[in-house]
This record gives C-alpha cells, sequence and structure tokens, in this order.
C-alpha cells in the first residue's frame, strides 16, 4: 500500500529534552563546516604523504579508467576479469576519500586533482544530465537498459557522495546543479521495479541501498520532496523485490531472524528504516528501525564490528568472529545519518566504537596496508587463503572495496561529530576539531581541544563574533560513570545529555571530565568470554609479531583459461601484501579472573600518533594456563595488529 509522504523531510528530534517536537533538525553541518586537529588532522595528513590512497591508481588498474567521464561500459560485459560495475564503485570510493581527506588535512595538492577530477566529470555530463559509467543508446547493458546485473544506481551513488563533497567543500554551486540534474535524469528512466530484473541479479542491483545517500542529502539539503518520493517508491520496490541481499526488508527486520546476508549491504542502507520512518510518520518503519538496531547488536563484535565474512549468516558479534572493513565504513556513514535523523545516542555510541577500535584495529598506524576481514583475536594474518582477504595488503585479490574505504572511515565519522537544530548544535562525536558555522546570522566558532579517546578532558571554546541565543547540547558517553561539567552555569542533563541554554559571549568555555571506569564484559549474552573497555576503547593483549612482504603480493593463480589475474598490485607501486605471524605467542591461552584489577595508567605515548604510540594502557592480572597469575599490560586493540582481546572467564575458585 502506498504511504502518503508528509511533505518535506523534516527530522524531528525527540531526545534528551535537547529539542522540542516542534524544532527541526537540519542535519549535518557543511562539510568543512567541522575541520579536524591533533591526531585527527595528522592521521589523514600522513594516510595522504605516505599510504597507499593518494597513489591507488599505481597500486592496482581498477580505478583508472575514467569511468565517469568516457561513460563506455556494458553491464552484460566483464572487464579485466572484473564485473561491470566493480570499477566505477573503486573509482567513486577512490575519488571521494581522496577528496575528503585532501580537504581535512590541508593538502592543496589533492584538492587541486580532485576538484579537476569533478570538472572533468562535469563536463563530460551530457545533455540528459546522466552521471554514470554506462554507454548511451539501446543495446543490451547500455545504460537504463539492463537486464540482470548491473550496478547502475549503486556506482551512480559512490560518485555523487563526491560531487556532494566537493559542493560543500568548495561552495562550487556546478557540482550541486550536476548532481541534481544527474539524480533527476535517474529518476526519470528509473521508475519503477528496479530491484526485480528481467534476469537474476546479484549484489550490484541490491547494491543500489547506497542511492538513498544521495536522496536523503537532497531531499535536506534543497527542501524538496520529490527526492522523499521518490525514496518511498524506491524502497516499496526493494520490499516487493526478490532481491540476494534482502535483510533490509520490512517484512524481515520485523521477523525474528538475525541478520543472514552480505555485511556491506546491511550496513549501506541501515539508515534507510529510519529514513523511512521520518518522512511517512508510519510506526511500521518505526518498528522496523527498532528492530534494526536490536538486531545490529547482537552482531557487533567487542571491537564494534558487524559481524560479516562476507555474510552475517546469523552469527553472533564474537571476539573469534571475522569482520569486513567496507561494513565498518559504511555503517559509520549510516548510523551518522540515524544520529541526524531522529537523534538515536546509541547509535552515536557505535559510531564511537567502531571507528576507535575496529576501524583502527584493522590497518596499518599509517595506510600502508588494511585488512579485508579481521577477527578481535588475531594471532596470524596470512594471504593464503580467500583471495587475500585475511592479509594487511594494499589490494586484495578478492576487490578494492575494503582498501578503498579505509580513507573514507574518518571523514565521515567527523562529518557526524554535530548536528544542527534550529535552536542550537548537538555534539554527538567527540575529537580534536574545530566548528566555523552560522547561527541566525551569527557567525560561530567552537574549538574542541581534546586527545580523545585517549583523554578524558574535553575543553570547548565558544566564540560567537556576537552575543548568540542557542542550546548547546554534549553526548554524555553511555560507559562514563559521571561526568563533571565546569567553567559555566545553567547546566541541565536529560537522558545522558548535557544541555546548555544560554545566551553565549565571545571566550565562553566549558570543559568535560569524564569519568571512564574499567569495565568486564561479555562479548554476547551468556558467552564464556570477557573483555576490558574504558570510555570508548576495547583493550587487548598485544601480541608480538614478523611482518614481511608476502611472495602472493604480486604471483596471483591463473584463471581457468590460463590467464593471469589482473587483480594484483603493481610491483612499481611500493605497496605490498603481507605476511604476518607471531614470533611469541605468549598470552594467547591466558585465562581472565572472575574480577580483574585492571587499572588505566599514563604511557606517555605520541599524542599526535596515539594508535602507533598509545598515551594509555591498562595494567592488571591475568591467569596463565595453569592458574597462575601473571601481570599482563594491555593496550586499545586500535593499537594492535595480532592480539588477544576476549578471554575465557576463570572457573570457580580461581582468582
Amino acid at each position: 500500500m502506498k504511504k502518503r509522504i508528509l511533505g518535506v523531510l523534516v527530522a524531528v528530534i525527540f531526545f534528551n529534552g535537547c529539542h522540542s517536537p516542534k524544532n527541526e533538525s537540519k542535519g549535518f553541518l557543511k562539510a568543512g563546516e567541522i575541520m579536524p586537529q591533533g591526531w585527527m588532522k595528522e592521521q589523514m595528513r600522513r594516510d595522504l604523504a605516505e599510504g597507499y590512497l593518494a597513489q591507488y591508481d599505481k597500486v592496482n588498474h581498477t580505478v583508472t579508467y575514467d569511468l565517469f567521464v568516457h561513460q563506455n561500459r556494458l553491464s552484460d560485459k566483464n572487464y579485466q576479469g572484473l564485473r561491470c560495475w566493480w570499477s566505477g564503485e573503486h573509482e567513486g570510493y577512490w575519488k571521494d576519500g581522496v577528496l575528503r581527506m585532501a580537504f581535512l588535512s590541508g593538502n592543496e595538492e589533492l584538492k587541486t586533482k580532485a576538484v579537476k577530477w569533478l570538472d572533468a566529470i562535469v563536463a563530460n555530463q551530457g545533455p540528459d544530465g546522466y552521471i554514470g559509467i554506462y554507454t548511451a543508446g539501446n543495446k543490451p547493458g547500455s545504460r537504463f537498459q539492463h537486464e540482470g546485473e548491473n550496478g547502475e544506481l549503486w556506482v551512480q551513488s559512490r560518485i555523487f557522495q563526491a560531487l556532494i563533497a566537493g559542493y560543500e567543500f568548495t561552495g562550487n554551486e556546478t557540482y550541486l546543479n550536476a548532481l541534481v540534474k544527474a539524480v533527476e535524469c535517474t529518476i526519470k528512466n528509473t521508475p519503477r521495479n528496479y530491484f526485480d530484473p528481467k534476469k537474476k541479479a546479484s549484489g550490484g542491483v541490491s547494491h543500489a541501498v547506497g542511492f538513498f545517500d544521495t536522496l536523503w542529502y537532497l531531499n535536506v539539503r534543497t527542501g524538496n520532496s520529490k527526492y522523499a518520493d521518490y525514496a518511498l517508491m524506491l524502497y516499496e520496490d526493494f520490499n516487493a523485490a526478490p532481491v540476494r541481499d534482502y535483510d533490509l526488508q520490512t517484512k524481515k527486520l520485523l521477523s525474528k531472524e538475525g541478520f543472514q546476508r552480505h555485511g556491506a549491504h546491511i550496513a549501506e542502507g541501515f539508515f534507510i528504516p529510519a529514513y523511512i520512518a521520518a518522512i511517512t510518520k508510519d510506526s511500521i518503519y518505526d518498528r522496523a528501525a527498532d528492530r534494526a538496531m536490536e538486531k545490529m547488536k547482537y552482531h557487533l563484535t567487542p571491537s564494534g564490528a558487524m559481524v560479516c565474512a562476507e555474510n552475517v549468516k546469523g552469527n553472533p558479534g564474537s571476539g573469534d568472529a571475522g569482520y569486513e572493513y567496507c561494513g565498518i565504513a559504511e555503517m559509520v556513514q549510516a548510523l551518522t545519518k540515524i544520529v541526524a535523523i531522529n537523534g538515536n545516542a546509541e547509535a552515536a555510541e557505535m559510531v564511537e566504537s567502531m571507528t576507535f577500535n575496529a576501524g583502527q584495529g584493522a590497518r596499518f598506524p599509517v595506510l600502508t596496508a588494511l585488512s579485508y576481514v579481521t577477527h578481535d583475536n588475531l594471532i596470524e594474518a596470512l594471504p593464503y587463503t580467500k583471495d587475500q582477504r585475511h592479509a594487511f595488503a594494499a589490494f586484495h585479490m578478492a576487490a578494492a572495496c575494503c582498501t578503498l574505504n579505509g580513507g573514507r572511515l574518518l571523514p565521515y565519522y567527523i562529518e557526524g561529530m554535530w548536528t544542527r537544530q534550529s535552536d542550537g548544535l548537538t555534539a554527538h562525536l567527540y575529537g580534536p576539531s574545530t566548528v566555523n558555522t552560522t547561527l541566525d546570522g551569527v557567525d560561530l566558532h567552537i574549538s574542541e581541544k581534546t586527545n580523545y579517546p585517549f583523554e578524558d578532558t574535553i575543553e570547548f571554546s565558544i566564540d560567537p563574533a556576537q552575543p548568540l541565543q542557542m542550546k548547546l547540547c554534549f553526548r554524555i558517553p553511555a560507559d562514563a560513570a559521571d561526568v563533571k561539567v565546569e567553567g559555566i552555569d545553567g547546566v541541565t542533563r536529560n537522558d545522558g545529555y548535557i544541555v546548555i541554554d544560554r545566551t553565549w559571549k565571545k571566550g565562553d568555555r566549558v570543559t568535560l571530565l569524564f569519568d571512564f571506569p574499567v569495565k568486564k564484559l561479555q562479548e554476547v549474552a551468556g558467552s564464556k568470554q570477557n573483555y576490558l573497555k574504558r570510555g570508548p576503547l576495547v583493550y587487548a593483549l598485544p601480541i608480538a609479531y614478523e611482518k614481511k612482504i608476502s611472495e602472493h603480493t604480486y604471483e596471483p593463480p591463473k584463471n581457468k583459461k590460463g590467464k593471469a589475474n589482473l587483480n594484483v598490485i603493481n610491483p612499481d607501486s611500493g605497496f605490498h601484501v603481507y605476511d604476518i605471524t607471531a614470533t611469541d605467542r605468549t598470552g594467547w591461552d591466558y585465562v581472565m579472573p572472575l574480577n580483574p584489577a585492571f587499572k588505566s595508567v599514563q604511557a606517555g605515548g605520541d599524542p599526535l600518533h596515539p594508535f602507533t604510540n598509545t598515551p594509555i594502557k591498562l595494567k592488571g592480572t591475568l591467569l596463565d594456563s595453569n592458574g597462575k597469575s601473571i601481570g599482563a599490560t594491555l593496550i586499545p586493540i586500535g593499537c594492535t595488529v595480532l592480539r588477544r582481546t576476549t578471554f575465557p572467564e576463570a572457573v570457580k575458585g580461581e582468582l
């Protein structure tokens, strides 16, 4: 049954008393209004200067075809041994990630390069407005002439994210106009039944859930309800179609069954039920969105990632379960949209956990290599199976998606740090940064000084150009036993948020001091495996390891026709696949006492490179296999490569 759209999307935030139902959320601040500082900016700077992302066209061919300029593909063919749409996905990921990191880190050379990419795409946009990878014409497999696998809406959505970023960072209306024109073209040419093609389709079609990103953005930014209308129609088609990746269908979400299919698909569209609920006010979608969150909690590992290697298969989020990096990066984008839509603080908690823990623990401190599928408990990382998915590498034979998403995680975290309401701003995610925006016509600067999550104190400097009446809200992390607020009066607390409603003047300061106890937690309900967490950080016992360039870096197996697989790392790129093996397995069989007594200690470390040299550790006692007490030092999982994160609980009678 067709649901009624209630005008333009107005995401009303009810949470924590920060906003009344009459106050309309306007979503994220514009890209560039929140700028990273400290370790976040430094990590992106190093990743671009020393990592593989900026040089990915030298690492592998998959991003080198300028598909959105040439528009010369057919969906019923493979190219260089890859599905028709894969290189379009990869090119979109690459250009979006490089552009966002360049502007956020201040890399002028790459900013110029990224803008040239967008200019070339816009210059080659046809009179019909099409931006995509497929050729024009009526031949089967050309644009909008697909019968089966194609990825049409999916690859569009990936490059559209780069156009959105380009518009917001530069203010160049050309990119927004090109985006609007391209989306109009797609709406006109894909009126119904995209998810139900005449021939059997695979993941490329169901990846179209990624197109909702663009529809949501244009709905919020332009105020035009036609994007909400199309989103509802598209979701109704998705609900009715025999798609391969069905977990986000309303009937599936309302069922008792856990998530089953490809985790990246779930992550890409995870915000859709909340979005549809906001534009229809239909309680069935509210229930579906709530059930999605409940299911997701069951599938989260201790490090905060959704179990998927590559499918979820109903598995609980244990320390031994594998998870895919695309699932982390895409889920952060989806969860921050949920926060913007309905103020779900639990979603913000999930974002911090998976960004600071799983997202960092699955990559090297400098982005020279990343693990496609990794585990919280990791005793080796070798490339010999599953097309190198379990290896740390600059490129995996399975696909380039995960390594490219490694460059998109932190930019999207930063995008979701604050949301704007009609009466002020809300800080949902924390980290060293600045905000420069305008509220009620008044220029406003906010500086957030902290080394969070490696520090418990955050100092906010609030500097409006003139006295400004507004409400500032700050999320209290769920793991905080308490929070002290210093520097200002008129503070209230409502269901996990600090609320300060006053006339702000230049020079006002607010300091938050979080009290984070060390917590012993079960990996999943009923499990005998436990882990330690303090604040947003999960801690692990690091395992000593040896890293060497793998012999599989440049010598892939041949395909069935005896031809060499092109999906390898260019030997001249300077980047590699690695064999990582434990040199000392001490601690792998340790047991956790019934009442572990671990204390947080300052470790000096390196505040600018905390995932290379951690400023904070936990010290305490574990038990060896004989029940003997052994002194142990745990460090944040994001600072490890090989590690033991969850430990069996001691039997009765032991410590």
